[in-house]
């Protein structure tokens, strides 16, 4: 037991070193910017090289982790990671910071997709839901970032110096917590087991995963549309409490404040309802009440009423995302499943990225909370299509 939680613990830390990685990032987006005299047209260009470089490192690291299993994988990815994160901090024109976010991305994926992967098998040998709590830490890691960045902002530390130290001391860390990390994994084992008893089995198997794929992308567009109404709150809430409640800047940031809060706690004890009401349950009543969160927070022109509304939206959205990814681990043929998770955490990041253009875009025909409601519609969504997708998963 002593070793499966020294498994969980890595991959616990792994998800917190994923969460400081971007976190760091962002906060330090503004200064890159002034420092590269980078128009806002131009750096949201470049930002989408983030997401495309995730999204093509994710469909790789899924073929890998189905022939090799998720170990070795999520080592790698945090070793990239680390090593990447420096690479925005050094850039001195548009075109290297476009290639250093493009090699950040593919980064951020391979860890991203590798570490869920690894978490489900560590969940497996847990024989209970442990899965949003990993995915706590990486809210976790927001924060820490965003304090490692405010620090070193506020004693004028230039990027040159931030980011590759923090990258340095993320390499540290990822390095010596590598040998706490399960040597087996589900994905390779079940491989290995069923080209040993039949010869023909990975033609076979590719066949009748093919038979899921609709499902695989049916998880991939509700991952997508959850993650659409969780970045409304990073992205909008205190751009929302500034201008439709009249909020002052001070106080509008509290928006995201009460969200994160929400959301970290809701993922610290989203792993108990899973293992009481299951994890079908968990996503469609958690799509529920962050559909209500949006839409009190679209209808009311009144500060402490919206912030309520936020902090209803993150205790909604925040086992959702998580327990679509476990999901996708049960869909289609075992020796597939890191390709199919690869493909709904791929669209995830393409919510993450698409979410905030989608929003603004609504805004040039109706109010930002109006625009915002599109998350609450989302959600209802989701939760509309959790039945057919326990069915679908349950019959298989």
């Amino acid at each position: 037991m002593l070793k499966l939680q020294k498994a969980r613990f890595a991959v616990s830390a792994y998800f917190l070193f994923g969460g400081t990685s971007m976190s760091v990032w962002a906060v330090h987006i503004p200064l890159i910017e002034k420092n590269l005299g980078l128009s806002h047209a131009a750096l949201g260009s470049t930002l989408l090289l983030l997401g495309a470089g995730a999204f093509v490192s994710m469909q790789i690291m899924g073929w890998i982790i189905d022939h090799f299993g998720s170990r070795l994988p999520t080592i790698l990815g945090a070793i990239a990671t680390s090593v990447a994160l420096a690479l925005p901090g050094l850039a001195d024109s548009l075109l290297t910071l476009a290639i250093a976010l493009f090699v950040l991305g593919m980064a951020v994926g391979a860890l991203d997709v590798s570490m869920n992967a690894h978490a489900v098998l560590v969940e497996k040998l847990y024989e209970r839901p442990i899965f949003s709590a990993f995915h706590a830490f990486w809210s976790a890691g927001g924060m820490v970032g965003a304090i490692i960045g405010a620090a070193t902002l506020g004693f004028s530390l230039p990027t040159q110096t931030t980011m590759p130290a923090t990258g340095l001391a993320l390499l540290v860390a990822s390095l010596g917590l590598a040998p706490w990390l399960i040597k087996d994994s589900v994905n390779g084992a079940l491989a290995k087991s069923e080209a040993d008893s039949k010869t023909s089995a990975k033609p076979s198997n590719a066949s009748t995963n093919r038979k899921y794929l609709g499902l695989v992308f049916l998880i991939g567009a509700m991952s997508f549309a959850a993650v659409i109404a969780e970045g409304s709150a990073v992205d909008w809430s205190a751009v929302q409490l500034a201008n439709s409640t009249s909020a002052s800047l001070s106080v509008a940031a509290w928006g995201l404040v009460a969200f994160s809060l929400t959301m970290t706690a809701g993922r610290l004890f989203g792993d108990g309802l899973v293992a009481r009401f299951g994890r079908y349950f968990v996503i469609q009543w958690g799509s529920w009440i962050g559909a209500a969160g949006l839409t009190i927070v679209a209808f009311t022109s009144d500060t402490t009423i919206a912030l309520v509304g936020w902090a209803i939206l993150g205790a909604g959205v925040s086992s959702i995302v998580p327990q679509l990814f476990a999901a996708s681990a049960e869909v289609g043929e075992p020796s597939h499943s890191g390709r199919n998770m690869a493909k709904v955490v791929g669209l995830t990041y393409a919510g993450i990225l698409a979410g905030p253009a989608i929003i603004g875009w609504l805004t040039n025909w109706m109010t930002l909370s109006l625009a915002l409601g599109i998350g609450a519609v989302l959600c209802c969504l989701v939760a509309l299509n959790v039945p057919y997708l326990k069915k679908r998963v349950e019959s298989r």
